[in-house]
């Protein structure tokens, strides 16, 4: 029996036969493609695609070599950044309140534009704060010592001369009298001959007054010392 393909419905293309076991097309008619006009397209695509790709990396080497910033290495930016912020803090630092905070600060010596200097601590407006802070304390000057009292004046037995020998003034006897005791007060220059006082106690502690112009005679009383 001879195989008859079937007819095509009316407005479709011939019927193509197919293998065996498969059933026919009918389908509108396929009109043939011609392989020039189908590489063009993808020609023109490659070629665009190209000269996208080597651009890019032209720029992308260009603005590489050209920004000297972006070849510097990244860890460097994190050390700036921190010495710049100390250099914030170190000149916007408050002036210290006391030589003893500067000196605790470590910041001594304190001079004149650095941080925390304050005209209240240099107290010499030499430009240079707690100048006494790191010095060693000066010593408090050494005041003479008051030279030791005189004895007083002493009188033993004798003559003497008010003004040349002794001095005026009021004397005692410093030791209870137990024996015999004379004593005058005389004129100077008469050799004892004119006599303004004297006197023989027999004990207890005689006191006499003498001036100057005047001699003085004593003779087993002890010793007088001056009181006034």
């Amino acid at each position: 029996m001879t195989y008859q393909p079937p007819q095509p419905p009316p407005g479709h293309g011939p019927v193509f036969p197919t293998p065996p076991g498969g059933g026919p097309y009918y389908g509108p008619p396929i009109k043939p493609t011609s392989m020039r006009h189908n590489k063009t397209p993808w020609l023109i695509g490659g070629v665009l695609l190209l000269a996208l790709c080597c651009g890019g990396f032209g720029v992308a080497a260009l603005s590489s070599d050209d920004n000297p910033v972006s070849q510097q290495p990244a860890a460097a930016e994190p050390a700036a950044s921190a010495k710049a912020a100390e250099d914030v803090v170190a000149t916007s630092r408050a002036p210290f309140g006391t030589c003893a905070e500067a000196e605790s600060a470590g910041a001594l010596p304190l001079r004149v534009g650095d941080p925390g200097y304050s005209r209240a601590l240099d107290l010499d407006e030499d430009g240079q704060a707690c100048v006494a802070a790191t010095q060693a304390p000066a010593l408090p000057p050494v005041k003479p010592a008051k030279p030791a009292p005189k004895p007083a004046p002493t009188i033993e037995d004798g003559i003497w001369t008010v003004g040349e020998d002794i001095p005026a003034g009021t004397y005692k006897v410093t030791e209870p009298i137990s024996g015999s005791c004379y004593w005058a007060i005389l004129k100077s220059g008469t050799n004892g001959s004119d006599i303004i006082e004297n006197d023989l106690p027999s004990g207890g502690l005689p006191r006499v007054t003498i001036n100057r112009g005047q001699d003085f005679k004593t003779n087993g009383c002890g010793t007088w010392k001056k009181v006034g």
